[in-house]
């Protein structure tokens, strides 16, 4: 992976801070950023994704990190995703449990909906910071129910959503998005 001098930056600070090729959240992403000086690296959580708030650092000899997904079937109760490219390491989309976590606002019918399995689009608002997200991924946790987010911004295409033909090691290949 050729990486401008900022980004080798980042990924030299994280390597040393978490060691080599391992696997850090976003949560250490900004640690990493941060005592490295340089700005939070969104290219590293695109490109080095490899399951839910978890990135794998580069090492030297790795010229591509997977991003091709399909999905196996369910283990023990919890969904698992099978990454297919050269680490072939299993995803767990089922959310930890948060201990310090308060239900609030509309949770149990959020619970209710999520429990009838049913398609119910619900549209949940409120200020940045509030714990929107978290009390999604609570519920998901707490029936230990598979959860995939998608952040949906101005750019976002249906490629994004659907999935489109990408460069994989060097092949053209259909990479199947988060909605299929």
């Amino acid at each position: 992976m050729n990486l401008s001098p900022r980004k080798q930056l980042f990924v030299d600070t994280a390597s040393e801070m978490f060691g080599v090729g391992s696997t850090i959240s976003k949560k250490q992403i900004i640690e990493a950023s941060q005592k490295a000086d340089v700005p939070v690296a969104g290219w590293f959580r695109k490109k080095c994704k490899v399951g839910y708030n978890q990135f794998k650092l580069p090492t030297s000899s790795e010229e591509t990190v997977p991003t091709t997904i399909t999905t196996t079937p369910i283990e023990s109760s919890s969904a698992v995703v099978n990454l297919m490219a050269t680490n072939m390491e299993k995803q767990n989309l089922v959310p930890a449990l948060f201990e310090g976590f308060v239900p609030w606002g509309h949770f149990s019918t959020i619970k209710q909906i999520v429990k009838s399995g049913l398609f119910y689009p619900v549209f949940v608002t409120g200020l940045s910071g509030n714990g929107k997200t978290l009390m999604i991924e609570q519920i998901h946790a707490d029936m230990k129910q598979e959860l995939i987010r998608v952040n949906i911004t101005i750019e976002t295409d249906e490629d994004d959503l659907l999935g489109g033909f990408r460069l994989v090691n060097g092949e053209t290949k259909f990479v199947p998005g988060p909605v299929i």
